[in-house]
């Protein structure tokens, strides 16, 4: 799994990761003890972690190269392109984190 991946996170991934499990051997009706990874290999699946960490990097490809609403492409910025800063990684292709609210006012 990914370093930043929390135990919560961790968690979910195992039940989802199951699900994924469960759905191959009903698609192709192997055995419960057989070991899935031929099987994911067969239908040309990933694996659920290795599929978030895909479909991320296809978005974040997408958003640097003008090919998603606005409202998604704000969020990924390179480091060069927000107000001067002089630092290195704005020469290392980083992406900056822009703050977000998190908290319900009623």
């Amino acid at each position: 799994m990914h370093k930043f991946v929390n135990k919560v996170q961790t968690r979910l991934l195992k039940k989802l990761q199951a699900v994924q499990n469960a759905a191959d051997r009903v698609t192709t009706e192997t055995r419960k003890y057989d070991h899935i990874r031929p099987v994911l290999l067969e239908l040309h699946w990933l694996a659920v972690h290795k599929c978030i960490v895909y479909k991320v990097t296809v978005m974040v490809y997408q958003c640097l190269h003008g090919m998603v609403p606005p409202y998604l492409a704000i969020d990924c910025v390179p480091v060069n392109q927000r107000p001067p800063r002089h630092i290195r990684s704005a020469v290392s292709g980083c992406l900056t984190v822009t703050g977000t609210n998190t908290s319900l006012r009623t």
